[in-house]
């Protein structure tokens, strides 16, 4: 199974520490910081683009709230510009308390 293999087991890590563990649609369409229940949403579907599964540009990382939504209330399209080469987040400066 593809969500308990290795490949996948080492690719959601590398798409949080990208996204820096952070819900990138609460961050870009709320300007709010989500670093909880954090899990990785596929852009294009597995059952669409099967060899798009491991591909940074394919992934996102969103909080379980997002998530759900966007798959189900928004047939999992995205609701906000991402771009995965992360220039927003990069250019953003944060404060936690």
């Amino acid at each position: 199974q593809f969500y308990t293999s290795k490949d996948w087991t080492i690719k959601k890590e590398q798409i949080k520490t990208r996204d820096k563990g952070m819900c990138q649609r609460c961050l870009i369409k709320f300007e709010r910081i989500t670093i909880t229940d954090l899990e990785i949403h596929h852009i294009e579907k597995l059952m669409v683009r099967w060899e798009k599964r491991l591909q940074d540009d394919n992934l996102v990382c969103l909080c379980k709230r997002c998530h759900r939504y966007i798959d189900m209330m928004n047939n999992g399209e995205l609701d906000f510009e991402f771009n995965s080469s992360n220039e927003e987040t990069e250019k953003r400066e944060f404060v936690f308390f």
